[in-house]
């Protein structure tokens, strides 16, 4: 493994955002990463990269892990398989670094190749484990509620539809999970998502009304 650096267990990352609206005027917030940028230094460390500089790699490692790992997890569901799934996603990218095309830009190469890496494993699972998506449903860390304290029942029952609410993200098909992910959880535009997951505008729109669709009902079903 090119990359020096060990993954940290205590991930996901701290930020929070808050999710679309998903059902009515609910809503719950939950783990995100700010939109990725082209800087400067990273032009940089990019054309040292594809010219075979580790240390470069290893900076372009360190500014994407946590975004990458956000998505690897919420993805396969476990701390253990995101660890092993986002390392493998590094290495893909930093063997593949000297194919990368300078018309795209890393941040959506490298997530697509996370989006990529991520399905086939899920799909390795799912056929290995003869099960459906939807029957494992993994327990997740909750970030700390932002809703007003000295309120106990809103709180639990902010608690409750949180927790009803990542059941539903998690028994969504891959590719409507992907989408989810990469829009309200992440913030990607659909432009982004399109050219992550390398189909269009409308594709991206379809996904996600299916994938919103299936979340109410879902939710109906835990009422």
């Amino acid at each position: 493994m090119p990359v020096s650096m060990a993954l940290s267990g205590d991930l996901p990352a701290e930020s929070v955002s808050s999710w679309l609206d998903l059902v009515g005027d609910e809503f719950c917030r939950l783990l995100a990463t700010s939109d990725a940028t082209e800087s400067d230094p990273e032009v940089e460390w990019l054309s040292r990269a594809i010219s075979g500089d580790r240390q470069a790699f290893e900076e372009l490692y360190r500014r994407y892990l946590k975004k990458i790992y956000n998505l690897v997890y919420r993805m396969v569901g476990t701390t253990q398989e995101a660890e092993e799934v986002t390392q493998e996603v590094f290495f893909q990218a930093y063997k593949n670094l000297p194919g990368f095309h300078a018309q795209s830009r890393f941040y959506t190469w490298v997530f697509r190749i996370a989006v990529n890496v991520s399905l086939q494993y899920v799909k390795r699972r799912v056929r290995a484990r003869r099960e459906t998506l939807y029957d494992e449903v993994p327990e997740v860390p909750h970030p700390p509620s932002e809703e007003p304290r000295g309120n106990p029942e809103r709180e639990v029952e902010h608690r409750v539809f949180c927790r009803a609410l990542e059941t539903a993200i998690n028994r969504l098909p891959p590719n409507q999970r992907a989408v989810m992910i990469l829009g309200p959880i992440q913030g990607h535009s659909y432009e982004e998502m399109a050219a992550i997951l390398g189909t269009t505008d409308d594709v991206i729109k379809s996904r996600l009304h299916r994938a919103r669709e299936n979340i109410r009902e879902f939710l109906k079903e835990a009422v």
